[in-house]
């Protein structure tokens, strides 16, 4: 049995979709997979109402119109809540001690993907698999840093749980680099779990959804950042081609860039309609990483947008910047400001650098499955 520790529970599109690819690819081959749950059940619903409240608190503080973003964002809530029953948790752990008596059934444990190894979530000693013991594997399957470099104070507590690790990848080609700094150890890059979990198992999840989608033309929107900049250009794109504008409202807290922006917003919106309205839009824009990932496996027309400025030392920016490169694909990023050329992706290049990526991070996993420890 394989033990896998990677964030599920918050409410973000990307978080639960690589979970559930990271499950389903663990068991597709062939292993029974129970994800690890660090808080116990009681502790861990209290977090999520501390993270509904932040939201909600960045909607209507101060702002009487914003009340009735309430139940819509609530009713988005509890999609996500009912895609939980879709990962296999055996039970919630209090603490470390508790977890490293009971998760020593695993004869593999995994840590990955998305920004596990994020500076705020090392610090909580989250993602790190300090709670192993020796007789365990542990592996990595394609964390992410989240950030480019990683402060010379922090560097240390880096390497004391990365030297613990018998299979070591990442997901950026910055994270690379970042371990051979700290390890002097060449690491490979791989896939996304979404990625590298074919499409015609995200089209199984599709046929699950639930929302309406347009009849007419449309560019679906995904923004976590609040740019007005970026929903001009979308606008200059939906008149030029004249496509019905189609976004995913409020989803950080209220975004005043949202306001009289779209002809659709959608709110009560599940995972599994998150994919359909990818899959049948006619052009995405996002500043998501995941979003790009699911257009990409769609084959779809897309612009990427900066999320963060360059400038930003909390920038995550790295992450798409590393998927674009890798692909070929980087000219689908655009400043701000910037208008879209709404010019076709070519999938036939895109899709044999992807194929050749699979392969290696297929390898990569199959290779660390295969091992053993005395257990």
């Amino acid at each position: 049995m394989i033990g896998l520790d990677t964030g599920h529970l918050v409410y973000n599109y990307g978080t639960k979709l690589q979970a559930y690819a990271m499950q389903t690819l663990l068991e597709q081959n062939g292993e029974r997979c129970e994800i690890i749950q660090w808080h116990k059940r009681n502790f861990g619903i209290f977090n999520r109402v501390v993270d509904q409240y932040k939201v909600l608190k960045k909607i209507y503080v101060g702002f009487g119109k914003r009340m009735k973003y309430w139940p819509k964002v609530m009713e988005r809530y509890k999609k996500f809540d009912d895609f939980n029953s879709k990962f296999h948790i055996h039970k919630y752990y209090g603490d470390l001690d508790e977890m490293k008596e009971c998760v020593s059934k695993y004869s593999h444990v995994f840590c990955g993907s998305d920004q596990a190894w994020l500076p705020s979530n090392v610090e909580k000693h989250w993602y790190t698999l300090e709670f192993c013991n020796s007789n365990q594997v542990r592996a990595a399957y394609a964390p992410s840093f989240g950030v480019d470099r990683i402060e010379d104070s922090k560097l240390n507590a880096y390497k004391q749980f990365l030297s613990l690790f018998d299979y070591l990848s990442v997901r950026e080609i910055s994270g690379q680099k970042i371990i051979k700094k700290i390890l002097e150890k060449d690491v490979p890059v791989v896939l996304d779990p979404t990625l590298l979990l074919e499409r015609n198992y995200w089209d199984r999840l599709l046929k699950e959804a639930t929302v309406c989608i347009p009849k007419q033309p449309y560019c679906f929107c995904y923004f976590l950042g609040n740019n007005k900049k970026h929903r001009e250009s979308v606008k200059h794109l939906s008149q030029h081609k004249d496509y019905k504008i189609v976004n995913l409202q409020h989803f950080s807290g209220f975004c005043e860039a949202d306001v009289d922006f779209a002809d659709e917003n959608l709110y009560a919106v599940s995972p599994q309609d998150f994919i359909a309205l990818i899959a049948n839009a006619d052009y995405v824009c996002t500043d998501s990483f995941h979003c790009t990932a699911f257009s990409i496996q769609y084959e779809k027309n897309f612009t990427v947008f900066h999320r963060f400025e360059k400038k930003d030392k909390n920038s995550t920016n790295t992450r798409l910047y590393s998927l674009l490169e890798q692909l070929n694909l980087g000219t689908r990023i655009i400043d701000d400001g910037q208008d879209i050329i709404p010019n076709a992706v070519d999938y036939s290049i895109c899709n044999n650098l992807l194929e050749k990526q699979r392969v290696i991070s297929s390898e990569y996993l199959q290779e660390a499955l295969r091992a053993r420890k005395k257990f």
